[in-house]
Order: C-alpha cells, then structure tokens, then sequence
C-alpha cells in the first residue's frame, strides 16, 4: 500500500498481479476504484518505463511480455512471441513450452521506434538476445546471437546477462556470462563488433 503524498490517493497491489488506485473522495464511505492494471497470470519480475512514462514494460514468470499504457488501458497488451498459440495447438503442446525463457534484463529507445526494433531482451538462461518492435506489438525479425569469430574457439555462446540500447537507436549492446560485450547493428541484426581491452581477453572477468 502507498498514499500519494497530498493527494487523497491510494495505490494498492498483491497476489492477484494487479495495480489499483483508489480515490478518497467522500468525507464518509469506502473509497472508490479509480483505476487499474492487471494481465499477468504470474508475478511480474521486471518492470520499466517507457520513453516519457506514457506506458510501461513488464515481463513475468508467466513467460509474458506486456506493455501497459498509463493513459488508456484498451492500448495495454502483451507482445506475441509470433504464432505462438497456433504453434501450440499443431504441435499438441502448451503453449508455454515455446515461448521464449523469463526476461532478466530489458531496454529501451523512442528514437527509431518507427523504423526498425527498438527494445531488447535477454532471457533466462539463453545465449541469444531479442529485438521486439513496439509499433507492431511483436518480437522483431532479428536475434542477436554472436558469430563463431567473436568467440573462444570450440566453446558455446555463454547466457546473455544484460543488454542495453544506444541513446541513438541505432546499436544493441549484450553483455554475457563469460564477460564479453558485443554491439550489433538493429537495423540489419548484424555483428558489429566486441569490446575488448588493449591487452585482449574479455570486457570483464565475470558477467
């Protein structure tokens, strides 16, 4: 619970996975449910503004990736991970067993958000990072995986443990287990380099 300093606010949330805001009008009676979000069958583990905070980001143990909008809730809606439930239903599997692992780590940028993807992720457990175009609502045409080049000869790409976004919209950074960073072109989805010290080896000694 949490009143709104100065203002007759209450926000409220629990167990069902929602946020309720309730006003505190009447001098006398129970307070009135001004407003609301809710869709996450499971708790929600991530959660970020968007842009200037007219909407919000949030993934959840329910494999879920939604955006919220703070303004009109009919624009709130959870991204599809492409065919997901049609997949499902061919293959007489849940639908859960394809979606994509739980979201660790997200980022942003409005700058190009009419062009190409402009948020990332990286999931549990996963040596790929996503690109989602919120214009479409959907998971974007380009996973970001690094080529056997960037890597130690023989060894597997390690999990992506966290990724971020150029302030120009251009570029996706994905940090890894192993220490390595990588920057990719989202545009194109491809390769564009690894950052590494003078004297070689990785960006850092852990993830």
């Amino acid at each position: 619970l949490h009143f709104s300093p100065g203002e007759p606010l209450l926000m409220s949330s629990g167990s069902d996975n929602s946020v309720r805001q309730w006003l505190m009008d009447a001098q006398e009676g129970p307070p009135r449910l001004l407003r609301f979000r809710a869709g996450h069958a499971a708790p929600p583990t991530i959660i970020k503004h968007y842009g200037n905070g007219t909407a919000i980001l949030s993934a959840g143990s329910d494999l879920a990736f939604r955006v919220f909008s703070v303004i009109q809730d009919a624009q709130s809606k959870e991204l599809s991970q492409r065919n997901v439930e049609k997949r499902a239903k061919r293959l007489k599997i849940r639908p859960e067993e394809l979606k994509l692992s739980r979201v660790i780590a997200l980022d942003d940028c409005q700058v190009r958000e009419r062009d190409w993807a402009n948020i990332i992720t990286a999931h549990e457990g996963d040596a790929t990072a996503y690109t989602w175009l919120l214009k479409d609502a959907a998971i974007g045409e380009h996973a970001l995986t690094p080529p056997p080049s960037a890597l130690r000869e023989g060894e597997p790409p390690p999990p992506v443990t966290s990724v971020a976004i150029s302030r120009c919209g251009n570029f996706g950074i994905v940090g890894s287990a192993s220490g390595a960073v990588h920057r990719y072109n989202l545009q194109s989805g491809r390769h564009r380099g690894v950052y590494r010290p003078v004297d070689g080896g990785e960006a850092h000694d852990g993830a």
